[in-house]
């Protein structure tokens, strides 16, 4: 993210008032690796060639701008601000998609299937309820300990 003079071509040097601040926020994204590479082998390349002709010009930077802080509430404003959204028409149309069902020729037992299915599912559900009252369990006795009284005697 950046903030970028609009307005005033970058290649003229103009006087501009230091009372009038024209700044918009722009959203920067990576170029591509080869872009990159391009612009990387090109600065090396006029490097090269600026030290081989110390004569030759480059562009200075720009003088005129204030210190960063002298315009810092106005940069929080813009930061701040949220931008006017553009309005988007939309004028897309699907194109012809065949019928996805054009190709499935129903199987006439697949219902037979799905009962059977069905029932074999809803059997094992209701099955060990309906053998709980079938088989009884077995009788408990009515004397389950014998109480005998022990004696101990030393041998």
């Amino acid at each position: 993210m950046s903030l970028r003079r609009t307005g005033v071509p970058e290649n003229t040097q103009t006087s501009v008032n230091p009372n009038q601040h024209d700044f918009s926020l722009s959203l920067f994204e990576a170029p591509p690796l080869p872009v990159s590479l391009v612009r990387q082998i090109s600065c090396w390349w006029q490097e090269r060639r600026l030290e081989r002709d110390p004569q030759a010009e480059t562009d200075l930077p720009v003088v005129d701008m204030q210190p960063w802080f002298r315009n810092l509430p106005e940069q929080m404003r813009a930061m701040l601000s949220t931008p006017k959204a553009v309005p988007v028409r939309y004028r897309s149309r699907h194109p012809p998609v065949p019928d996805i069902w054009q190709d499935y020729l129903p199987n006439p037992y697949s219902w037979a299937n799905s009962l059977l299915a069905h029932a074999a599912v809803l059997t094992a559900l209701l099955l060990p309820f309906a053998m709980n009252s079938w088989i009884k369990p077995a009788p408990l006795p009515t004397k389950l300990f014998d109480y005998t009284k022990l004696t101990l005697t030393l041998p």
